[in-house]
């Protein structure tokens, strides 16, 4: 009686404390933003960029001579090529002339963040080839 009740204990302040037990994603995703605008790079080789104009989403890879390209998903066009600045920020000309500041998250913050990560692998154009 004694051991159900005390995990019966544990169990009610975890979930009153919001811990689902430590599983945290996103440790792979960059965040980088721009005034009110932001963008990340997932681990899974998409990306979500949140502009004023709105959102544009797609994959991102690196091509053979090194430079990095991000495509749109829903048509395979070109949305941006960037670089990355010696200070980390990020450059995408087609994105204006501002760069991309690296943002630090904490690990909740990046989670949550990572949420628009796992939804581009819903999308239709994701598994098309």
């Amino acid at each position: 009686m004694k051991t159900a009740l005390l995990a019966s204990a544990v169990a009610t302040s975890l979930l009153a404390s919001g811990c689902l037990c430590g599983a945290y994603n996103g440790a792979g995703d960059k965040m980088y933003a721009r005034g009110a605008e932001s963008m990340i790079l997932c681990s899974n080789g998409g990306f979500v960029a949140n502009l004023s104009s709105g959102s544009v989403e797609g994959r991102f890879m690196q091509d053979a001579n090194g430079a990095w390209l991000a495509t749109r998903g829903d048509d395979g066009s070109l949305a941006f090529d960037f670089s990355y600045a010696a200070d980390g920020s990020l450059d995408a000309p087609q994105l204006g002339s501002t760069a991309w500041a690296p943002k630090s998250l904490d690990k909740t913050a990046l989670d949550h963040a990572d949420v628009q990560c796992t939804d581009l692998e819903s999308r239709a154009w994701w598994t098309a080839p």
